[in-house]
């Protein structure tokens, strides 16, 4: 039995599993870590989330089936490459992020440009590379992404011939209501995005207080 499962592999997780190590089992459906954080993993910045996910137990492209409880634990089906398993906790996290838990949400592009780049109504964020910066474009709560890249499409069409687009993220940047973090049938829900940053995500797992996840 673990002393914690931890869904989702976020910045949040990444903390959680440097103070937890062998006795914490984070699930992921996504094959990637981090990508809460657009900026971290893809504005030129040196990612070290993976690192802190060796000392713990990770499962990625895994699928959460029930939770529930039983005789004071918790019973975690997942269902993956391997089948439907089992996992046994005594306590859960769930680190991630959806629409029910926001007020806003954002597309983000990470571009290119010669000069510093005036979008109107969007905020840009200059990062570290040579002319990069993430634009950070503001979507219904609730569209998915083929109308997110509906929209960036107008955007990118405004775009002059010293911009281009690099990539886009493949995860909505989210902005967390005021009530997280709380606990709803013993689960402490607690977004990695409704940290400002990686490194405040980060150390609020690291930091963690035991008493809190009982």
């Amino acid at each position: 039995m673990y002393d914690v499962i931890v869904l989702g592999a976020t910045f949040v997780a990444a903390g959680i599993a440097e103070r937890y190590k062998e006795k914490c089992l984070v699930l992921e459906r996504r094959l990637q870590a981090g990508y809460e954080f657009f900026g971290t993993l893809y504005g030129g910045g040196e990612v070290t989330v993976y690192r802190n996910f060796e000392k713990c137990h990770t499962i990625f492209d895994v699928g959460i089936v029930s939770i529930k409880r039983e005789d004071g634990a918790f019973l975690c089906v997942t269902h993956g490459v391997d089948g439907f398993c089992t996992y046994k906790a005594k306590r859960i996290i769930d680190t991630r992020c959806n629409a029910d838990m926001c007020v806003s949400k954002t597309y983000n592009l990470l571009i290119e440009s010669e000069e510093e780049p005036d979008f109107s109504n969007l905020y840009c964020e200059k990062v570290e590379g040579h002319n990069r910066y993430i634009l950070h474009c503001e979507v219904p709560l609730y569209c998915g992404y083929v109308e997110a890249r509906t929209i960036v499409k107008k955007i990118l069409e405004g775009f002059s011939e010293t911009q281009r687009l690099i990539l886009s993220a493949n995860e909505f940047d989210y902005r967390v209501k005021a009530d997280y973090p709380k606990k709803e049938n013993g689960i402490l829900y607690l977004p990695s995005r409704l940290y400002a940053d990686s490194v405040l995500a980060f150390e609020a797992g690291l930091d963690i207080d035991g008493e809190v996840l009982k």
